[in-house]
């Protein structure tokens, strides 16, 4: 897989011993000085399978040396890229940036819905890409690496993913589906039903004042 880290001013300690555990796969890291317009075109380009964001952000934005690269623009790079497979957000409170990603395509991200300390990231890192070496399977390699967070007593990423596209598909045809029953409802029979309902609202009330 073609992996691309971008890691600004190298902020997260022990990059290159997580790094190290990318082997077989073809990696490409953006660290020191990392602008906004290079993360922008490095990700439109369509190379990448997986993209791996070390760096601080907040629920609409991440930061880059020369400023944060806010959530819609993020979104309409990796739309133009239509390659990933894979976005990790290693950044504080990213789950929200992570659902919008999601909904612009992404099939896959894995994003904090807390604080993230650095041992946490650099743990989940190092499992993912040591895991990924040996399974070449992304949804293998995310749990595996969530399980060794957990073992530090630390909070494991949030992975969102097709299956819950599944899962809001059929919630939203139940919802679709119980708007047609009550739709198919003569009035007349929601009238009645309303004024049976009043009836026994009254009833008990004169039973609990007497």
């Amino acid at each position: 897989m073609k992996i691309l880290v971008i890691a600004p001013q190298s902020n997260i300690n022990n990059l290159g011993d997580w790094v190290a555990t990318a082997q077989g796969n073809r990696l490409t890291v953006l660290n020191n000085t990392v602008t906004v317009r290079e993360v922008l075109s490095t990700i439109a380009n369509g190379q990448w399978q997986i993209v791996h964001f070390a760096t601080h952000g907040c629920p609409t934005a991440l930061r880059m040396s020369d400023g944060e690269i806010p959530d819609h623009l993020l979104a309409d790079a990796f739309r133009a890229s239509g390659a990933v497979e894979l976005v990790v957000l290693g950044a504080c409170a990213s789950i929200s940036l992570g659902a919008e990603l999601y909904k612009a395509g992404v099939p896959r991200v894995v994003a904090w819905r807390v604080e993230v300390t650095d041992r946490a990231a650099i743990e989940w890192a190092k499992t993912f890409y040591s895991s990924l070496h040996m399974s070449r399977d992304i949804w293998d390699a995310t749990q595996t690496a969530s399980a060794a967070v957990e073992r530090l007593d630390e909070e494991p990423p949030i992975y969102l993913n097709g299956r819950l596209a599944v899962i809001e598909a059929e919630v939203r045809k139940m919802t679709e589906a119980k708007e047609r029953q009550v739709a198919n409802v003569p009035r007349w029979l929601l009238v009645v039903l309303a004024g049976y309902g009043a009836a026994l609202l009254a009833l008990l009330m004169l039973l609990l004042g007497t």
